[in-house]
């Protein structure tokens, strides 16, 4: 297993917990190895778990509304 199949291919389904157990392993493997791949995906699993503990806020109406014309999302 390379970084780039890691990083790459597999790190969604990682996050996801969506992979085959031979995989799984595979990455782990991989990850004991690899101190720069446990670092982007331990770093990235805190952020998301970060991000789910934050309260829900609205956004400004003037900053949604532009938000929503930069993504081509129209009107909300």
């Amino acid at each position: 297993m390379t970084c780039q199949e890691v990083l790459g291919r597999h790190l969604p389904s990682l996050l996801d917990q969506d992979l085959l157990e031979e995989l799984c392993k595979q990455i782990d493997e991989h990850l004991a190895q690899c101190p720069h791949c446990r670092v982007e995906v331990n770093t990235l699993k805190r952020t998301i778990e970060l991000y789910h503990r934050m309260p829900a806020r609205d956004l400004p109406g003037e900053v949604e509304d532009r938000l929503f014309k930069v993504l081509d999302l129209g009107p909300k």
